[in-house]
């Protein structure tokens, strides 16, 4: 909301009124822009490239821990995943990698 032009007019949503939300989004928008900044670039890819790329990837890391899992999850044990705002109809089942 904060980024779409006149979302948040300062009558209602301004600095007056919630001076510490402000000061966080202040303080927010300068922790993404010094992000950007340290970043590495970003590289454009073309569609065949792009296919290459991921084709020629992991397809899964190797150093991945699932003996840790807060949940109690296991390797080699299936489980099932789907948003729960919009696609919720649509599940993903797969074992645990």
């Amino acid at each position: 909301m904060v980024s779409l032009p006149n979302a948040m007019p300062d009558e209602f949503f301004g600095t007056e009124r919630y001076p510490a939300t402000r000061a966080w989004l202040s303080r927010y928008d300068d922790a993404i822009a010094k992000a950007k900044k340290e970043a590495p670039p970003v590289s454009e890819l073309e569609g065949p490239a792009a296919v290459e790329r991921i084709l020629a990837s992991s397809f899964k890391d190797e150093d991945l821990r699932v003996d840790s899992d807060p949940l109690g999850l296991k390797k080699n044990e299936v489980v099932s995943m789907w948003p729960i705002d919009t696609g919720y109809d649509r599940k993903d089942t797969g074992k645990l990698i």
